[in-house]
C-alpha cells in the first residue's frame, strides 16, 4: 500500500511517500500554502517525481492550529480521566465545550501522564476537503507532537531524560520525556528574520546564519532555565534535534552553549540522508504501521455543553480581579527593593574605591588600560558601542586582553539577573547582534554559560571570545 505523509508547518511542505515500509519520495516545497494558487502545480511536481499513486494521504497539522497540554492524574480509568481534563480545560474560560484527543504516555507508579491536543475539528474538515480536490484521501490527521513521541518509542535507548526538539523555520518545538512520562511541552516562536534585508545591510551568509543559529540557541536555553526551576530534580541527559530549520554544526554548538549533549535525530537510520527534517513524518508512518492511535479525527472528546454564568461564578470573577489586582501591586514593589539595593550596592562601590588599597588597585588597572590604547585596538568605540547596544537587563562584566601568536583575542564577559523573563527577551541575541555588528570584532569561541549566587542574587554569566583587528585594518 503506497501512503503520502504530509507536513504542513512552518509555511512549508514536506513529502514523505512509502510502499510498506520502504521509503521512495522525500522532498520539502518552502514557501507552500494549501489555499494557494500554485498548491495544484506542486502536488502534479509530486506525482510526477514520485511516479506514485498513493492509496491514502496522512496529514500533520500546522502546530498554530492545535493546543497541548500535559496533565499527570492519579491512575483511573481513561474515561474518568478525560472527564476530570475536560472540567479543568473548561475551566481556562473557554465557553465552547473543548474537543480533545487524550494521549496517555509513559507510566510512573502511582501517577499516569496524559497528552492532551485541543483543536477545532472545523480547520481538520477544511483541511481534508482541500487535500480531496488534488486527489489526495486523507485518512490520518495527526500533529507533530504525537508522532515525535511515536518516533522517539523506536529508539533503542530510551532511558535517559531527553528533550526533544524540532525545529522549523519560524519556531521551536521543545518536548522533555523521561523513562516514566512527558514533563513538558512549549512551542517558542523565532524572531524572523529578513534574508532580503540583512543582505541589502551588509551582512553575509554566514553571519545570516549565526544570526539563526543565535536565536535558537537563546530560545532553547530560556526554556532550559524555566524547565530547571519546575523539574530540579529531573536535569535534561540529551538534547535531540531535527526539523526543517537544523542547520548544520547545530549540535556541536548548542552542547557548547547549554552544556548538554546534543545530536541530530535520524531515524532513518541513513537510508534518507535529510533524514532529520522527516522525523515528524516518519513517527506518523510508524504509528500507521503499529496501529497505535494518533489519529484526531477517529477519536476526540468533547465536553457537554458551554457552561452557564451564575451569581457564584460572578462573585469568583470578582475575586480573581482583585488578586490580580494585588499581585501587580506586590511585582512592583518587589523590583522597587531590587533596583533600591543595585543602587545601594553601587553606593558602597564608590565609597571602597576611595580607600587607599583600592586606590592602589584602580590605579593599576588605570595603567593596564593605557597599555592596552598603545595597541591600536579601539577601546573607546567598543565601550560606548556596548553601553549604547545592550539591553538594560544586561551588563559588561569583565573584560580581558591576550595574545595568542601575532592575534590578539578579547573576552567579554556579561552578567544579568537570573530572570526568566531576561530569556524571552530574546536578550542573548541581542548581545551577539550588537558584537557581530563591529568589524573589527571576530567572535572565535563561546558563548558559555554559568549560574553564581542564590534566591534574589541569582545571577547570570556568559562570556564571548573574539578576535580584534587594530584600528587601521579594521578601516
Amino acid at each position: 500500500m503506497n501512503n503520502v505523509f504530509l507536513d504542513i508547518r512552518g509555511r512549508a511542505l514536506k513529502v514523505l511517500i512509502t510502499e510498506g515500509e520502504v521509503v521512495k519520495y522525500t522532498k520539502v516545497f518552502e514557501s507552500f500554502s494549501l489555499y494557494d494558487a500554485e498548491c495544484a502545480k506542486t502536488f502534479r511536481q509530486i506525482s510526477d517525481e514520485s511516479k506514485v499513486r498513493p492509496d491514502a494521504a496522512h496529514l500533520i497539522l500546522p502546530s498554530e492550529e492545535v493546543t497541548v497540554k500535559v496533565f499527570t492524574l492519579q491512575k483511573m480509568d481513561v474515561a474518568d480521566a478525560e472527564k476530570i481534563i475536560s472540567r479543568r480545560i473548561k475551566e481556562t474560560g473557554k465557553n465552547e465545550p473543548p474537543v480533545f484527543h487524550l494521549t496517555p504516555w509513559g507510566s510512573a507508579e502511582k501517577d499516569q501522564a496524559y497528552i492532551v491536543t485541543i483543536f477545532n475539528p472545523e480547520s481538520i474538515k477544511k483541511h481534508v476537503k482541500a487535500l480531496s480536490g488534488h486527489g489526495l484521501k486523507v485518512k490520518t490527521v495527526s500533529t507533530s507532537l504525537l508522532t515525535l513521541l511515536k518516533a522517539y518509542e523506536k529508539r533503542e535507548d530510551v532511558s535517559q531524560t531527553c528533550a526533544l526538539v524540532d525545529i522549523e523555520s519560524d519556531s521551536l518545538e521543545i518536548t522533555v520525556v523521561s523513562p516514566s512520562q512527558a514533563l513538558r511541552h512549549e512551542r517558542i516562536p523565532l524572531e524572523p528574520i529578513d534574508i532580503e534585508k540583512e543582505v541589502k545591510a551588509g551582512l553575509d551568509g554566514e553571519r545570516i546564519r549565526k544570526r539563526k543559529l543565535y536565536g535558537m540557541i537563546d530560545a532553547l536555553y530560556s526554556f532550559i532555565l524555566k524547565y530547571r526551576e519546575e523539574y530540579a530534580d529531573t536535569p535534561i541527559d540529551k538534547v535531540l534535534l531535527c526539523g526543517a530549520g537544523a542547520l548544520e554544526g547545530l549540535d556541536g554548538t548548542v552542547s557548547e552553549g547549554i552544556n548538554i549533549k546534543a545530536s541530530v535525530w535520524n531515524t532513518f537510520r541513513g537510508t534518507v540522508s535529510d533524514g532529520p527534517l522527516f522525523t515528524a513524518l516518519h513517527g506518523l508512518s510508524f504509528g500507521l504501521s503499529d496501529g497505535t492511535d494518533l489519529d484526531l479525527m477517529a477519536r476526540d472528546s468533547s465536553g457537554r455543553g458551554p457552561l452557564r454564568i451564575s451569581k457564584v461564578a460572578a462573585i469568583a470573577a470578582v475575586c480573581l480581579s482583585l488578586a490580580v489586582f494585588a499581585s501587580i501591586c506586590l511585582i512592583t514593589e518587589v523590583n522597587y527593593k531590587r533596583l533600591k539595593e543595585r543602587r545601594d550596592a553601587l553606593v558602597r562601590e564608590d565609597q571602597m574605591l576611595s580607600t587607599g588599597a583600592e586606590s592602589t588597585h584602580y590605579l593599576k588597572q588605570v595603567a593596564q588600560l593605557k597599555g592596552l590604547s598603545e595597541s591600536g585596538i579601539m577601546f573607546y568605540a567598543l565601550f560606548r558601542h556596548l553601553s549604547n547596544n545592550l539591553p538594560e537587563e544586561v551588563s559588561l562584566e569583565g573584560i580581558s586582553f591576550r595574545r595568542e601568536g601575532d592575534v590578539q583575542l578579547i573576552d567579554l564577559k556579561f552578567v544579568s539577573m537570573y530572570d526568566i523573563g531576561v530569556g524571552s527577551k530574546r536578550s542573548f541575541t541581542q548581545v551577539m547582534n550588537s558584537i557581530n555588528a563591529l568589524k573589527y570584532l571576530r567572535v572565535r569561541g563561546g558563548p558559555t554559560f554559568s549560574v553564581s549566587g542564590e534566591g534574589k542574587d541569582k545571577v547570570v554569566h556568559f562570556l564571548v571570545s573574539c578576535g580584534v583587528s587594530p584600528y587601521e585594518k579594521a578601516e
